[in-house]
């Protein structure tokens, strides 16, 4: 009762009565869920179990540039030539989270919203670096920023992501599968610095 109390004081002296209404409704629910998760059998008990996000999704984009390290190489295929497409399962609450971190960074925009699918659209390397950057090192403590989008090979030659206005980073999510894809093309110069690649 007390909490009540405290909220609803809250509500009516909040100068943003909108603002102090989500806090307020999100606190007392949050505290719902706590007290049955103590209160509850072990059993049911599990349902509201409140679960960190931001730590999972750190961990989900730390996966991301390893597997498009691993999957750049200096020669490609013909069918889509220079370009990688990575699809992974994602529960939608992990989704709409990635979608606030890139939209209320402004790191991209979001190109398309249907009922089944979700697109969202990152132009700019720079801006693409940050926002994997600023993600992972939440959880993770060290972030390597020279191997995010580029792979160096022995022999001198590299491969880069290449992420522009022509050749975007897109974020496909689909709603009926739960399925997230990441599309990008990239390109490889020789040890000479020669591009190798055509777009």
């Amino acid at each position: 009762m007390k909490l009540h109390e405290v909220v609803e004081s809250y509500t009516k002296n909040a100068k943003d009565k909108d603002i102090a209404g989500k806090i307020g409704s999100e606190v007392l629910e949050r505290s719902r869920q706590v007290i049955k998760k103590y209160k509850f059998t072990p059993e049911d008990a599990c349902i509201f179990h409140v679960a960190e996000l931001y730590p999972i999704l750190s961990r989900e984009l730390h996966h991301l540039p390893k597997i498009i390290h691993r999957r750049m190489k200096t020669s490609t295929a013909l069918s889509h030539p220079w370009s990688l497409r990575i699809v992974r399962n994602m529960p939608k609450e992990l989704f709409e989270l990635l979608k606030q971190t890139i939209l209320t960074g402004n790191y991209g925009i979001l190109a398309r919203k249907t009922r089944c699918l979700e697109l969202v659209r990152l132009s700019d390397f720079a801006k693409v670096i940050n926002w994997l950057k600023r993600v992972i090192s939440q959880t993770f403590s060290s972030v390597d920023e020279s191997q995010i989008l580029f792979k160096m090979f022995k022999d001198g030659s590299h491969c880069k992501a290449n992420v522009v206005d022509d050749h975007p980073l897109i974020i496909k999510y689909s709603k009926t599968l739960e399925t997230i894809q990441f599309s990008l093309s990239y390109g490889c110069w020789n040890a000479f610095g020669i591009a190798q690649h055509v777009l």
